[in-house]
């Protein structure tokens, strides 16, 4: 099996990244209109992270 995808050393987000640059669109997440529907608070990332799973406890 072959993975062809040029000779640019990429993470799964660059690709991403680079084609919305590209075309100009933007690449930041804003769940805004999510929150404003929904009666729970979204977590950051941050604030997921930070919390330690019960299975490390």
């Amino acid at each position: 099996m072959f993975h062809l995808v040029g000779s640019d050393a990429l993470n799964r987000y660059e690709p991403g990244e680079f084609i919305t640059r590209h075309d100009g669109l933007d690449v930041r997440l804003n769940n805004r209109t999510t929150q404003q529907k929904l009666s729970t608070r979204l977590s950051s990332v941050r604030e997921f992270l930070s919390k330690k799973s019960p299975e490390m406890t």
